[in-house]
């Protein structure tokens, strides 16, 4: 007889929580969450955005996946023609979503009825077939979870991996793509060679000053929208992936300050946008470096 799971399914808001108090354990240590190798993607190359890219890069650590690759059972079964299923007995990857739904407030024969829709249906033909009487409508957001599963928990063991930056070709690529009147290359006051030609010195102070620059780049162009303490916030983590990335990888110098100010932002449940900022910033650095390593291999 098959033993009943009796363990209690966790709603979203706790799933969030934990991730949370996971996050603000460890800055109160002194330990880095963000120091990782972001760009996490699904079987289709579309990358993870806001906390789910935070949660699958501490995954892939955490259990030692080579893969950055992700999908759920339904998607490994559909890609791959049902030929590669994820592993018996592996345990998933609770990733969280938004969804919209539509709260219909109608009437039928005097009688007032609430019908839930799917924000894309049309509910003048949906009124029209159920004989109800139009009255007024609520939209309704919902924070939802489902489970990923890394290409290394299943069959093939799927390996696509994120190699780290070399230093010196690093090094090249910002020299190629940055220059001293770059909008915001000066945020921080540090010398122009931090940009334009970084030394074997650099520290995690010059990789948030990149960072800073990045966000200033016609690509990106958001300094203007955002605050002081919000440019700050995003340099930090944009830095902290940076800085995991290379063979260099300085050690993060932790401010209290900034600290502090991402801790806030971690208890009012408003990260996700500086995390897709960030990403937004390596994604950019990591298509000038492969620019730079496919030029380099052409001469070579």
């Amino acid at each position: 007889m098959k033993k009943e799971n009796t363990t209690p399914k966790k709603s979203t808001k706790e799933l969030l929580e934990e991730l949370n108090n996971e996050l603000i354990d460890s800055l109160t240590r002194g330990v880095n969450p963000f120091s990782i190798i972001p760009l996490q993607s699904n079987l289709q190359g579309k990358i993870y955005a806001g906390l789910n890219q935070l949660i699958l890069a501490h995954a892939k650590r955490k259990h030692n996946y080579s893969s950055n690759l992700w999908g759920t059972v339904n998607a490994y079964n559909r890609e791959y023609n049902n030929k590669n299923k994820v592993n018996k007995g592996e345990k998933g990857t609770i990733l969280f979503y938004w969804s919209k739904a539509i709260l219909l407030i109608a009437t039928n024969k005097g009688r007032t009825e609430k019908h839930w829709l799917d924000e894309k249906e049309d509910i003048t033909q949906f009124c029209k077939e159920k004989g109800l009487q139009y009255v007024s409508k609520e939209e309704k957001v919902f924070q939802k979870h489902f489970s990923v599963f890394n290409g290394n928990q299943t069959m093939y063991g799927l390996d696509e991996n994120e190699k780290l930056f070399d230093f010196v070709l690093l090094n090249e690529a910002i020299n190629d793509n940055f220059n001293t009147t770059d909008a915001g290359a000066s945020y921080y006051d540090v010398k122009a060679n931090m940009i334009v030609g970084l030394k074997e010195d650099i520290d995690f102070f010059g990789f948030e000053t990149i960072a800073n620059a990045t966000l200033g780049k016609s690509g990106l162009n958001v300094l203007e929208e955002l605050s002081v303490d919000e440019i700050r916030i995003v340099n930090f983590i944009s830095a902290s992936f940076l800085a995991a990335t290379t063979a260099k990888n300085p050690e993060t110098q932790f401010v209290s300050e900034v600290v502090d100010l991402v801790l806030k932002k971690i208890e009012s449940n408003n990260l996700a946008k500086y995390i897709n900022l960030a990403s937004d910033v390596y994604s950019y650095i990591s298509k000038i470096y492969k620019n730079t390593e496919k030029t380099k291999r052409k001469i070579s």
